[in-house]
């Protein structure tokens, strides 16, 4: 059971980190209807998270390989563009060590959670008054935008608030093109995750001795489902976003939400 329990969450895990639904709200939702509390350790949750930052690598190497020799160059738009990602970082950073405990404690509540998830639906929803209006998006991202675009992900630390929802909704409030806004969003994401799995290795003594009976076989499966199922989430994400469909989103988060906190008030 605990093998079926951790693909369970491998695959909420890729769908959700990059559809705008929230990753960390629905493993938190998920962790509390279906009694799956044993299966919230710093090993797993390195694995999945290392599962979708393979992802992210995978479906931009092409970018990340062109940026990466751009920097050996000395291209100067490579190296701002680097820069930009490392600036909206920052706010996730602060936000994090500022406010650990409170964020820690937060995803214990999943009627804030619920709530959080309902303000997902909000600012989804909001991309449909820029539909209407058919404003021209063909910005590209400077700094001032990755700075606002950083606080944006920084909020979605709170289980429940998308990062990818977050990010991309600000980004087209900024008038960025849809291409422009997924790949940065996607991209901004790395040294965040990335920093995200070197905190929870620091509670892992021995990744070969995993408590609540999760083995090497368990934590792999994980890694390799969260990985797989991330692509295909890119894929679609893009395609819909591309499409104008991101807002549609925004309905389901405000229903599961809405239900969510029906259930725990009347329980």
């Amino acid at each position: 059971m605990i093998t079926i329990d951790v693909m369970i969450l491998a695959v909420v895990q890729g769908i959700a980190e990059f559809l705008p639904i929230s990753s960390s709200g629905h493993l938190a939702l998920m962790q509390y209807y279906l009694g799956m509390h044993t299966l919230s350790g710093a090993a797993l949750e390195v694995a999945l998270h290392a599962g979708t930052l393979v992802s992210i690598i995978v479906f931009y190497h092409k970018k990340i390989e062109h940026l990466v020799a751009g920097v050996f160059q000395r291209k100067k738009e490579d190296i701002e563009y680097i820069t930009k990602i490392v600036l909206s970082a920052v706010p996730a950073g602060l936000f994090y060590f500022l406010c650990n405990d409170f964020l820690e404690s937060s995803f214990d509540s999943p009627m804030m959670v619920s709530i959080c998830l309902m303000c997902t639906g909000g600012i989804l929803l909001s991309l449909l008054f820029l539909t209407r209006k058919n404003q021209k998006q063909d910005k590209k991202v400077g700094f001032g935008h990755s700075l606002v675009i950083g606080i944006a992900q920084a909020a979605a630390i709170l289980p429940g608030i998308s990062r990818s929802g977050s990010t991309i909704t600000a980004s087209s409030w900024m008038k960025i093109s849809r291409k422009e806004a997924a790949e940065f969003s996607f991209l901004m994401s790395l040294p965040v995750i990335g920093g995200a799995i070197l905190l929870k290795c620091r509670d892992i003594c021995d990744l070969t001795k995993v408590s609540d009976g999760i083995g090497m076989g368990d934590l792999a499966c994980g890694f390799i489902l969260s990985a797989a199922v991330g692509i295909a989430a890119l894929a679609l994400l893009q395609k819909l976003l591309l499409q104008g469909k991101f807002w549609v989103f925004g309905v389901y988060c405000s229903f599961a939400g809405m239900l969510s906190c029906l259930w725990i008030a009347l329980h």
